[in-house]
């Protein structure tokens, strides 16, 4: 297939004065090859205009994607998380208090979609997208 991009980063921070780490992340995938899977009964392999005289080898049914693979794309993924936390100091110990929250933009890109192909059906409606903004508290202890 050919070369597809990505891009990641990371960026950390401690901010001296009032000893608050800050770091984000940004990854930008780009989407999976799509796929249009239809199913082949040996009734409609057998009505049609060139039939294959005989009926499938070993099954009753073939998927057959209509597709050429690596030609059609789904959505690019783009996420940044964030994450801030309180470094806090007594004694030989260190502890931090923190706050992550992932998916900052809140974007519902689509990751999976209904690959079987129908006429007038359901393909290519999502079946799955990016989680949602959350967040998530953290308390690490190092002693």
């Amino acid at each position: 297939e050919p070369y597809r991009t990505d891009f990641r980063g990371l960026a950390s921070y401690l901010v001296p004065k009032v000893n608050v780490q800050v770091a984000a992340t940004f990854a930008s995938t780009p989407g999976d090859s799509l796929r249009a899977d239809f199913i082949a009964t040996n009734a409609w392999i057998a009505a049609g205009p060139q039939p294959l005289g005989r009926p499938l080898t070993g099954a009753a049914t073939v998927s057959v994607n209509l597709i050429p693979p690596a030609t059609l794309w789904g959505a690019r993924t783009n996420n940044i998380n964030l994450r801030v936390a309180k470094v806090l100091r007594y004694g030989t110990t260190r502890s931090l208090i923190g706050v992550d929250v992932y998916n900052l933009l809140n974007a519902d890109t689509v990751t999976n979609y209904n690959y079987g192909f129908v006429p007038g059906g359901a393909w290519l409606i999502p079946t799955a997208i990016t989680p949602a903004l959350y967040a998530r508290i953290s308390a690490q202890i190092d002693f």
